[in-house]
């Protein structure tokens, strides 16, 4: 980036969704002329300082069956620009704070972690707990993380969480067994799809997960790779577990043509 005019080029690619595992119809309806070729997402340009924040988040670790107790951990990328840099990232949940100094070389990238052996504010008691569509409220806390370098802020993230222990092992029929909080979860949901053209929907197939969460049902498939980070946040809100199901690719069936296992077909139509 520099001051003035800026120009950014795109090399494009035809798509070629019959040979390369990339978005297709298959049987669903007719392939549009193209063959949905082109930039289908959001370009974003990013501009910070010195040192950039990436991928923060937070891995809750819930007491259960209780629920009277949770650690949080928070963590997140940091990134260092062109020449050896010392920064101080800082944040809070709440009322708890929290910071921490590292140092980075050139070009270099470290992940910044705070347990709550380090910050015992992050050991919750009576915490408010995530539960899905029909099992309980939604409460959602906030996380806000900033990285300074000599006392100006370079770079910031924040990301909202629930609260919510999650496990999926297998029963003895061999079945997934999915629980939410120690209480087990019957999963009723729908599924989303981008149209035809891949225009996006600015509400980010929100709409259909409220109406899923209206339904109580718990879970929403995303068919497709198109889904946007803020997806997952949006679901949060509206009382949906959200999963990714496999791209609709022609690939995909060509593969199950060949005899080759579903399992592996699905796997490998996964981007």
């Amino acid at each position: 980036m520099r001051a003035g005019t800026n120009t950014v080029a795109f090399r494009i690619q035809p798509n070629a969704p019959r040979k390369n595992l990339t978005m297709g119809w298959i049987d669903w309806l007719q392939p549009p002329p193209d063959e949905n070729m082109g930039i289908v997402r959001d370009v974003l340009v990013r501009r910070g300082g010195p040192v950039a924040l990436r991928a923060a988040h937070v891995v809750t670790g819930l007491d259960v069956p209780s629920l009277s107790t949770a650690d949080l951990t928070v963590k997140a990328r940091v990134r260092d620009s062109d020449s050896p840099v010392t920064t101080t990232v800082s944040g809070g949940i709440g009322a708890i704070s929290f910071s921490k100094s590292l140092s980075l070389a050139a070009h270099a990238t470290k992940t910044v972690t705070f347990t709550p052996a380090e910050v015992p504010g992050l050991h919750l008691t009576s915490p408010k707990v995530w539960w899905p569509a029909g099992m309980g409220g939604q409460p959602l806390y906030a996380l806000d993380l900033t990285a300074s370098v000599v006392g100006t802020v370079s770079d910031a993230a924040h990301e909202n969480f629930g609260i919510r222990d999650v496990k999926a092992p297998l029963n003895s029929d061999g079945a997934r067994q999915y629980s939410v909080n120690g209480r087990k979860l019957l999963i009723r949901g729908g599924g989303w799809s981008p149209d035809e053209f891949l225009r996006w929907d600015r509400g980010g197939g929100v709409g259909g997960s409220a109406a899923v969460a209206g339904e109580s049902c718990p879970g929403s498939a995303f068919q497709t790779v198109l889904v946007r980070a803020t997806v997952s946040a949006r679901c949060s809100s509206a009382a949906v577990l959200p999963w990714m199901a496999v791209a609709i690719s022609s690939t995909w069936a060509l593969l199950r043509q060949s005899g080759m296992r579903p399992s592996i077909a699905r796997i490998a139509s996964c981007r």
